[in-house]
């Protein structure tokens, strides 16, 4: 599934990655990317935004997916 795809591309990076990279990465738009963003911080991840930056895992969430 594209969320988990969008939270392991977050896992892998130290920077923020824009909405557009992302939707570019998994071929989808970026308002599903903003979706998939926001159900993973409803599930409980810290995911931080910044306007022209894009979005960044915050390492200190100790959520683990499903398949962890």
């Amino acid at each position: 599934m594209s969320k988990e795809k969008t939270l392991e591309l977050l896992r892998n990076t130290e920077e923020y990655l824009s909405g557009q990279k992302l939707a570019d990465e998994l071929r989808v738009s970026r308002n599903t990317i903003w979706k998939y963003i926001k159900a993973l911080q409803t599930e409980g991840y810290e995911i931080k935004s910044q306007t022209n930056r894009g979005y960044r895992l915050d390492k200190t969430t100790g959520r683990l997916s499903l398949t962890e």
